[in-house]
Formats: structure tokens, C-alpha cells, sequence
């Protein structure tokens, strides 16, 4: 099992399998962040971790555990509602059926921010609208507890998983570095033009 593996690297503190991926929504023209989580496993942001609490996704799952439901962002929420989606949504999945899957609750508006276009899942339910085994992932995050063992970490990964991207916090923040530097530049160079 890879998340065993990666669990036994040493300075490695857990590794979480994440399924997630992003859905379009051709009515609206607009894409969906779906994430797929479980309540009892530890959730890679904290954020998710205050949604689970706060809309008792586990008193929910109680409830509906004989049909698929979601949370969603407000913003998702609306899109819904103008195309006549108020209490469920049909996904359709990459073999061409349909995937009903009720709303039960929006995302408190103090995380509208970062859960505008956001549904969260219990994971099997992701998984079906992705059309993914069980036993697969998006991606897995790894906790390191010591940042100074980070780069180590990722070498022992990417040689037991050659075929693997392995991408650290610091990888992402260059990039965005990168992005927001060529942006600024673009921007330099039509000022000057002008």
C-alpha cells in the first residue's frame, strides 16, 4: 500500500490520500471543485476539518447513508438554484449515467472565500463520479514535522515512486513566484507600450 510505504519514510508525521478533481458544469458554464472526505480521517486543511465540525458531516452521513448527499459552497449553491437544482444535483458521470446526489447544507459564509465553488462528498461518492476504484487517489499529502527533512523526504519518495511528481509547498510557492512575476512583467510591458 503506497500510503503505508510513505507513512514508514522516516520524519514522515501521516500521508493522506485526497480525491478531488475539478467537475464542468456546461448549463453555467462554470467548473466545480469536488473534494471527496471521510469524516474519521485526518483532513490534510484545517478548513475542511471546521466544515466537517460545523455542518456535523458525520450526524448527516448518519442520516443519509442510503443516499448520496453534499455540501456546498455558496456560490455553487446559487449557480444550482438558477438551473433548477434546489435540493439535489444529477453529475454526470465519464460512462454517461446520471449520479443524484442531494444538498443538504451550504458552507458557513466565513469560509465563502475559499469555498465559493466548492462540493464536498463523502469520498465514495467522489470516487463514483470520477469514475476511480476505491483504492485509488488524486494525490496523497504528505506531513513532514521537520521542514529541514522536506527535501530528504521528497528525494526517498520519488525513488521508491520514480514515476511519481513529487511536489513540495516550497515547489508551489515558486511557481506561483513565477506566475505572478510574468503577470506583473506582461502588465510592465503593455504599460510601457502605452
Amino acid at each position: 500500500n503506497t500510503i503505508d510505504n510513505i507513512i514508514n519514510i522516516a520524519g514522515v508525521e501521516d500521508a493522506i490520500a485526497r480525491v478531488w478533481g475539478y467537475y464542468y458544469f456546461e448549463n453555467a458554464g462554470v467548473n466545480f471543485s469536488i473534494i471527496g472526505v471521510d469524516e474519521f480521517e485526518n483532513q490534510y486543511k484545517e478548513s475542511l476539518d471546521t466544515i466537517i465540525k460545523k455542518d456535523e458531516f458525520s450526524k448527516t452521513y448518519d442520516k443519509n447513508s442510503n443516499e448520496d448527499f453534499m455540501i456546498v459552497g455558496s456560490g455553487v449553491k446559487k449557480i444550482l438554484d438558477e438551473n433548477y437544482y434546489k435540493e439535489y444535483f444529477n453529475f454526470i458521470k465519464p460512462n454517461g449515467k446520471f449520479k443524484k446526489v442531494n444538498i443538504v447544507a451550504v458552507f458557513d459564509s466565513s469560509l465563502q472565500l475559499e469555498a465559493n465553488d466548492t462540493i464536498l462528498l463523502p469520498k465514495k461518492t467522489a470516487l463514483e463520479i470520477f469514475d476511480m476504484q476505491d483504492n485509488m487517489a488524486t494525490d496523497i499529502v504528505v506531513k513532514v514535522a521537520n521542514p529541514e527533512e522536506i527535501i530528504t523526504v521528497a528525494s526517498k519518495i520519488k525513488l521508491m515512486y520514480p514515476d511519481s511528481r513529487v511536489i513540495t509547498n516550497k515547489d508551489i510557492e515558486i511557481s506561483y513566484q513565477n506566475i505572478f512575476d510574468y503577470k506583473s512583467g506582461m502588465f510592465l510591458a503593455l504599460f510601457i507600450v502605452s
